[in-house]
């Protein structure tokens, strides 16, 4: 009688628990502006383009199906003016006028030309910067390699970035839709990205040197405090979606699998069409 007793009490507070469980989907993304930060670039052409809009729009249509009660977003933690005061421009028409010259590059950007419409859409009057960098020192690890006797390791690395240049050219001839469903696939994250980390970048160093290792230490340290932000913002039933440059999707997602108290949802799933 008292094993059946608890045996129920569990099984009512696992509802208990379902029911109130957050709901989390990370978007992973290419640089729409193209600013040259990263080791590979995918140059788009004009975003502003009609074909290219419509593109978006198709994209925007999709996403928007997860209807998300907040939307974090790949801009550094604590910033007002782009997660409040652009966004409020933006949404009443006026973002060209009020906007910083040395901020009109990114109205290109996937900041303006995805994340602002999928919040407008979901009808959010603000959104969550959850950005928190750390070093990258790539050129670093590849030039302690290079004087210590790891000239094949370097070569070969180097010849990953350029297959991966070739891919984000063919990425960049694809419509915005299909390129951002290849982004969101399993064979982008463990193919193109996670094996650049945890084979090329991790295998520079000896001994008891490990500079190919500090990197992989810093990348994974950035995505942990993108996830600690993101954890700051999430309550109960919330459904939250995380806009990020696909290169950080992978660990995201799981991480976000590991919170038993969470709900994670496939982005891939996002972009089918019923």
């Amino acid at each position: 009688m008292k094993k059946a007793f608890f045996t129920l009490l569990f099984l009512l507070l696992n509802l208990s628990l379902s029911a109130q469980k957050p709901t989390l989907s990370v978007f992973g993304t290419m640089h729409l502006h193209n600013p040259g930060n990263d080791k590979i670039n995918a140059d788009l052409g004009d975003v502003n383009s009609p074909q290219r809009q419509a593109e978006l729009r198709e994209t925007i249509e999709l996403v928007s199906r997860f209807q998300p009660t907040k939307i974090a977003f790949e801009w550094v933690k604590g910033d007002t003016l782009w997660s409040k005061y652009y966004y409020q421009a933006w949404l009443s028409g006026e973002l060209e006028s009020v906007i910083a010259p040395d901020d009109e590059f990114y109205l290109n950007s996937e900041l303006v030309q995805l994340v602002y419409p999928l919040g407008k859409a979901a009808g959010l009057t603000e959104l969550h910067p959850v950005d928190a960098f750390t070093s990258f020192p790539a050129d670093s690890a590849m030039a302690w390699a290079l004087a210590n006797g790891q000239k094949a390791e370097v070569a070969d690395l180097q010849q990953r970035f350029v297959e991966g240049q070739h891919i984000a050219d063919s990425l960049a001839a694809m419509t915005i839709t299909d390129m951002l469903r290849t982004c969101n696939s399993n064979f982008f994250a463990h193919n193109l990205n996670q094996n650049l980390y945890l084979k090329h970048f991790i295998g520079l160093g000896k001994e008891k040197d490990y500079p190919g290792t500090f990197l992989v230490e810093e990348w994974y340290a950035r995505n942990l405090r993108i996830f600690t932000n993101v954890h700051r913002i999430v309550e109960p039933k919330d459904r939250v979606l995380v806009i990020f440059g696909a290169g950080h999707k992978e660990i995201l997602d799981d991480l976000i699998r590991d919170r038993i108290d969470w709900k994670w949802v496939d982005s891939g799933e996002l972009l089918k069409k019923e």
